[in-house]
């Protein structure tokens, strides 16, 4: 004799949703048809038949639902990944900006400083030049420029020397001269520097040294 063929149970035919659903629906449509026409000792049957349906689908459905609760947690994780990868990019980009904005500044700082230099080399042509028919007393100018066309300017002032000596050709003239430079932009003046020296001046060798110098 041939071997029995193993009856398949109830809870492996109801493996598949779609085919669950379907007996389901059929099911159902069976009931409404003869639900008026079946005696009542053969409803228990498709009753039965309905609540194991409903049983799997609700075994079927718990079984999807960690799934779908592991789904949401990994949405929410990308999103604060996300979200923290956008806060340290701006920070970046704030420390970015912020480094430049220094580095403008010491360059705009740099500037003003060779500039404040450069007029009190100014100065100091000035005392010595060979136009002079006697030896300058004072001398004061404001907005003035090494390069025209650029938003650098300095202020220059050459006060009254003291003078050592009754011969005005032997005597030394002792200036103090004030120099500020800035950067100007809409009409304020940036990026300051300001310097204080003192200028000997000897008409018998037409020479002029800086005596000191200070940053005020």
């Amino acid at each position: 004799m041939g071997s029995a063929r193993p009856i398949q149970s109830a809870a492996h035919c109801g493996a598949e949703v779609n085919t669950i659903s379907k007996i389901k629906n059929q099911i159902r449509r069976r009931r409404t048809s003869i639900k008026n026409n079946e005696p009542a000792c053969g409803r228990g049957w498709f009753n039965d038949i309905l609540r194991e349906s409903d049983r799997m689908q609700s075994k079927e459905n718990n079984r999807k639902a960690p799934i779908q609760r592991r789904r949401g947690m990994a949405m929410l994780s990308v999103l604060f990944i996300v979200m923290a990868v956008s806060i340290i990019s701006m920070g970046f980009i704030w420390r970015a900006d912020m480094a430049l904005a220094c580095g403008q500044n010491l360059c705009l700082h740099s500037q003003s400083e060779y500039t404040a230099l450069a007029g009190l080399e100014h100065a100091r042509a000035l005392i010595i030049s060979p136009d002079n028919s006697a030896p300058l007393e004072t001398w004061q100018d404001t907005a003035l420029q090494i390069e025209p066309g650029t938003n650098l300017y300095y202020d220059l002032a050459i006060d009254n020397p003291q003078v050592s000596g009754s011969d005005p050709n032997t005597a030394d003239y002792l200036y103090p001269v004030r120099c500020e430079a800035y950067y100007q932009s809409g009409g304020q003046k940036r990026a300051r520097s300001s310097l204080a020296a003192s200028v000997l001046y000897t008409p018998s060798t037409g020479k002029a040294v800086y005596r000191s110098m200070n940053r005020q």
